[in-house]
């Protein structure tokens, strides 16, 4: 559970209006304790920041709320209050801080807090700069705290590389590692296969392939790349997977898993492990339901912890994740080698559902296994994300989309990738514009507008954030 800091900010300057003061400022305070701890955080404010007007307190406040475990810090702003105690409160813990105030007329929180917010950006170092400011926002403040919540778990959490990172991003884990996650661990694939090989032919394994089939799998053999014997391989690489998930970590929980198929010094056949990338983040199996656990591909060190904060916010529905195969007037065509999240074919974990969906085929580029193929459905608003680099700097893109029906016409013509699942993100995306603002050839995806929480994530990691497009994805174009 995440722990969110609350301070309420006080006057006790003489007043007639002392005694009335006093009770809307607990009035305020008690009402976002319970709005904050409705969205499921705990909330720690002891009895000295309920209604702080000293500098004095600060001391004992910081020392009984512990800052290193807390996500961020809430300053609640009701009423005119001392601006030196704001940024010597903020400074003090040196958290992620938002500023609140209510847009009740009768006692002036709104100046009261803009007063505070200049002190608190001027003294109380970067957490003070980066500080949002709100005005009976509630909403947004509470897409702020989630933010921070999910940025709390990630740098508690930790990512899997299985193949290791792509040529190229090694530098990537070193400046992430420890940082914006808490752990990256790499593992070479070979291990992995050879627990598939102890799994395989085994009762769990024989019974995940006929649940699938009965569920309504189709699956088509080839004689040379995707036999029955490599298809009951690959379905053992799953279990094996599950198995070593549940192994690893130690004190960091994994978040979301890279598979790296295709590196070059990689011993063995290029395989594309499609189990794996389409079933990890699938919440069902044949005893009933599994941990969902978010998938990319390639071993793309920055688009892996953008799936892990994506699947914090998303919980049981899981990111999508694939290369960007097609920008066109209005809509993104993404795809992937082997497989995507198999939720993103039914937009559910029935399997019933899933299943009827997909077609596994030998894969097009010559490796050894299948390609779990399917047309995406049409959904309502999705998040997409992207988190890459521009100009040398770590930096993350987002905008909105509404995923479009494809149907099987819609793959006439499509020479690379035949077998490939394929989903159609339509928005206000222009081609141009798109290959100037997008920062990776991948891209996430998400239920839901998230926009809000994307970026407070990434500002508070320093990353800069670009649109990739306006967003009314449905709106019609003037």
């Amino acid at each position: 559970m995440s722990r969110i800091g609350l301070v309420t900010l006080a006057d006790r300057s003489p007043s007639a209006l002392s005694e009335r003061r006093g009770d809307w400022i607990g009035d305020r305070h008690r009402v976002m304790t319970i709005l904050l701890r409705d969205e499921g955080h705990e909330v720690v404010s002891p009895s000295l920041a309920e209604s702080l007007a000293s500098a004095d307190d600060v001391p004992e406040i910081v020392k009984q709320m512990d800052p290193p475990s807390l996500d961020a810090l809430v300053m609640l702003i009701p009423h005119w209050a001392d601006p030196r105690v704001a940024a010597e409160m903020v400074h003090a813990l040196d958290l992620p801080t938002a500023l609140f105030a209510e847009d009740d007329p009768d006692w002036g929180g709104a100046q009261g807090m803009l007063r505070c917010s200049e002190a608190v950006r001027a003294a109380a170092g970067k957490w003070g700069r980066l500080a949002p400011r709100f005005i009976g926002q509630h909403d947004e403040l509470l897409s702020w705290v989630r933010a921070m919540a999910v940025r709390g778990e990630v740098r508690r959490g930790a990512v899997l590389l299985w193949g290791g990172p792509r040529a190229g991003d090694e530098d990537r884990v070193t400046v992430f590692r420890g940082r914006t996650v808490g752990e990256i661990y790499a593992e070479d694939l070979a291990k992995l296969n050879t627990r598939a090989d102890e799994l395989e032919g085994k009762r769990h394994a024989k019974g995940m392939i006929k649940w699938m089939v009965k569920s309504g799998l189709e699956i088509n053999h080839d004689r040379e790349i995707f036999t029955p014997d490599i298809w009951s391989h690959q379905i053992a690489q799953l279990d094996a997977a599950r198995e070593r998930l549940a192994e690893i970590g130690g004190g960091h929980r994994i978040l979301a898993v890279s598979v790296n198929g295709h590196r070059p010094d990689s011993p063995g056949p290029e395989e594309t492990f499609g189990p794996l990338l389409a079933m990890l983040p699938f919440g069902e199996g044949p005893e009933g339901p599994t941990p969902v656990v978010p998938t990319t591909g390639d071993g793309d060190v920055s688009t892996l912890l953008g799936a892990a904060m994506l699947g914090r916010l998303g919980l049981r529905r899981p990111p999508l994740f694939g290369d960007i195969a097609h920008v066109s007037e209005g809509a993104v065509i993404v795809s992937h080698p082997g497989g995507m999240a198999l939720w993103w074919a039914a937009q559910e974990h029935d399997p019933t559902r899933a299943f009827r969906r997909v077609t596994v085929q030998p894969e097009c580029l010559g490796k050894r296994g299948g390609s779990w193929g399917y047309l995406g459905i049409e959904m309502d608003t999705v998040t997409c994300v992207q988190v890459g680099q521009r100009a040398g700097a770590p930096a993350v893109a987002v905008g909105l989309a509404r995923p479009q029906l494809l149907r099987a016409a819609d793959r006439q013509g499509i020479t690379w990738g035949a077998p490939w699942p394929v989903v159609k993100m339509g928005g206000n995306f222009e081609p141009r514009a798109f290959a100037e603002r997008a920062v990776s050839d991948h891209l996430l995806a998400l239920p839901g507008v998230w926009v809000n929480e994307v970026i407070a994530w990434a500002e508070a990691e320093g990353f800069d954030v670009l649109e990739l497009g306006p967003f009314t994805p449905w709106a019609p174009r003037r």
